[in-house]
């Protein structure tokens, strides 16, 4: 039988006894589960990702041409190909900008290769590299092209991380501009309705209520020591103050 409501309907017509096994319960709680997800996102999270990512690829492009000649230029740029990985994903006519391409480009190919863990283009000081395979869509994602980019483009942004505290100090540096730029571009970014951070959190309150929270820290706990660091809601002048950056790690 393909579902266990069957087995029991032919036994109540039997006249046997019926056990309601707790498992039998627990599959049909994941099948409601399974269609509300799945309906949700293709309704709702995949339109809305799709503004928030090209809200972002605009805002993080801005701040890469602001701080050309810096010593933040090239965590602009890799913010701007972290962006891009999951803009193209979702939507691979999406263009990204010339001077990120090159590690856009790397990144999507290990992706659609998926053969194992290898060093990622964006975040080679990864200790042990990201494992590509992750990026195989599974269960409802399988149903159609857009869940099937709708779920590389999250397990991309769910997986990277910014280390704050690596052994390496001079390896934090680096990532943690590149977590301050793009809260800063979440702050800063529109979609077409509202703030891209707004929409951050369209997408993230649901995914907490069906998966739970972040075991990372978020958007939201940046927010928080940023406002205390360098001001409340600090131009991009005051972010890249690296007399600064050390005590943000710190707090």
């Amino acid at each position: 039988e393909k579902e266990f409501y069957t087995v029991y309907e032919k036994a109540s017509y039997d006249n046997l006894p019926i056990f309601i096994t707790s498992d039998s319960v627990l599959h049909i709680y994941h099948l409601l589960f399974d269609k509300v997800l799945r309906t949700a996102e293709a309704e709702y999270f995949i339109p809305l990702l799709a503004d928030l990512n090209r809200a972002m690829l605009e805002q993080t492009d801005k701040q890469y041409q602001e701080l050309l000649g810096t010593s933040w230029e090239e965590a602009a740029r890799r913010s701007v190909a972290f962006v891009g990985v999951a803009s193209k994903l979702l939507d691979p006519n999406i263009e990204v900008p010339a001077y990120a391409a090159d590690l856009v480009e790397a990144e999507l190919a290990l992706i659609e290769n998926a053969s194992g863990i290898m060093p990622s283009p964006i975040f080679p000081t990864l200790p042990s590299g990201e494992d590509y395979t992750q990026y195989i869509p599974r269960g409802h994602y399988t149903r159609s092209e857009a869940l099937i980019n709708y779920f590389k483009s999250m397990m991309w942004y769910g997986r990277m991380s910014f280390r704050l505290m690596p052994e390496d100090p001079e390896v934090g540096r680096p990532e943690t501009r590149m977590a301050l730029l793009l809260v800063h571009a979440l702050r800063n970014a529109n979609v077409r309705d509202g703030q891209a951070l707004d929409a951050w959190l369209d997408l993230y309150n649901p995914t907490v209520f069906f998966v739970g929270r972040s075991d990372d820290l978020t958007a939201l706990q940046y927010i928080n020591v940023i406002d205390a660091v360098y001001g409340l809601n600090p131009d991009l002048t005051a972010v890249i103050d690296d007399t600064l950056l050390d005590t943000f790690i710190a707090e």
